[in-house]
């Protein structure tokens, strides 16, 4: 991830490398612009758009925890590549959300996509996502807690698949 982003600054520290764009790989072609407003507006009575947007910040975190390990980084190009890394993706956004709303117009029927909207416009679905979106910090807070003990976990099972690791009776 952000591999280019990394090869563009090692450019400007003078470092030889080659940028070029991407091409995309996917195209999903909706049936018809009836669901395909269908499913923009159940995209957005589920909330999917929050969600997307919660990645989007947890794509720019890995960033900028990677920019934090790289000791090759200048620390003069760590604000700029961070802003460049946050404009990305927020330029990124829309065009998953349209794949997205048109993966959903093609594998939904339009009676389905009306069920799904009813269902999420509805009163019980409010209080669904509203309790929901409570729940986001007490998570985050029960991941911190379990997070030493996935570590601790998953570097005793990575031992005992490898031989690399002759300090693992303290683990």
């Amino acid at each position: 991830m952000f591999a280019m982003l990394f090869a563009a600054a090692a450019l400007a520290q003078g470092a030889p490398a080659a940028v070029a764009a991407p091409a995309l790989k996917t195209e999903i072609s909706a049936p018809g612009p009836e669901r395909t407003v269908l499913a923009r507006r159940l995209f957005v009575a589920m909330g999917a758009q929050d969600s997307l947007h919660s990645a989007a910040d947890a794509m720019t975190k890995a960033l900028f925890d990677q920019l934090a390990d790289r000791d090759d980084f200048e620390k003069a190009w760590r604000a700029p590549a961070e802003d460049a890394a946050r404009e990305a993706v927020a330029a990124i956004e829309p065009k998953i959300m349209d794949r997205w709303v048109a993966l959903w117009a093609r594998d939904l029927s339009e009676a389905d996509l009306k069920a799904a909207i009813a269902f999420y416009e509805s009163p019980v679905a409010a209080k669904i996502n509203g309790a929901s979106a409570g729940h986001q910090a007490e998570l985050k807070d029960i991941i911190a807690d379990l997070e030493p003990v996935i570590d601790r976990d998953a570097a005793a099972r990575f031992c005992q698949k490898t031989t690399a690791c002759i300090w693992a009776d303290g683990i």
